[in-house]
């Protein structure tokens, strides 16, 4: 945010830790009562990661490496604001509450898997 806040590779392995340690203890601790909800709040990461692999796989390059192709800089560059990173939250948040909207798991992990793909497509064509 306006250079202030930089994670880099550390702080992105400090929040996996943090976040995986509150799924399970939440998870222990019943106040998440089914895996299946912690599966659709990663689901953006997820697919996110599927994705880079397919991709750096497919273009021979290296799958381990950084690069500039993930979805929040697609989004960035596409739209030049700084608020974008909103739109990167919404993405996130959307299968979890979608989820609890119409009370269906399976049809909520469909839909916000096309719906991932499709503005994944957009960003990609008009980079």
């Amino acid at each position: 945010y306006e250079n202030k806040i930089f994670l880099g590779d550390n702080g992105s392995y400090l929040l996996a830790y943090i976040f995986s340690y509150l799924f399970i203890n939440y998870y222990n601790m019943s106040l998440i009562k089914f895996a299946d909800s912690i599966l659709l709040v990663m689901l953006l990461p997820g697919l996110e990661i599927f994705r880079l692999t397919i991709q750096r796989a497919l273009s021979n390059k290296n799958i381990l490496k950084g690069d500039r192709s993930h979805i929040h800089h697609l989004i960035y560059s596409k739209t030049k604001n700084i608020y974008a990173f909103l739109i990167i939250f919404a993405m996130m948040a959307s299968p979890f509450l979608f989820s609890k909207l119409i009370n269906n798991n399976s049809i909520a992990l469909i839909t916000c898997s096309i719906l991932y793909f499709i503005t994944i497509n957009y960003f990609i064509k008009k980079k």
